[in-house]
């Protein structure tokens, strides 16, 4: 059932164009609250910046912005 819900919710959100990030976080926070394992809402944010608090996962978004910042500057 929580498996039906996790990937309608998610087709929902991607039908009505939100960004990629947005859906997989809905969907997962109402697959959690479906799923009645009395975890307080505060922990998924928690949980999920835990898992990212990593340099190879941080070190490619922010090379992205510094080129980007550079090419607008006109440094490149």
């Amino acid at each position: 059932m929580e498996l039906w819900a996790l990937f309608g919710v998610l087709i929902f959100t991607l039908f009505i164009c939100l960004p990629l990030p947005f859906p997989m976080g809905i969907a997962s926070a109402a697959t959690i609250m479906m799923m009645d394992l009395n975890i307080p809402l505060t922990v998924i944010p928690q949980r999920m910046i835990a898992r990212i608090d990593n340099f190879a996962f941080m070190a490619t978004p922010f090379f992205l912005l510094v080129g980007e910042l550079m090419n607008t500057s006109g440094i490149t």
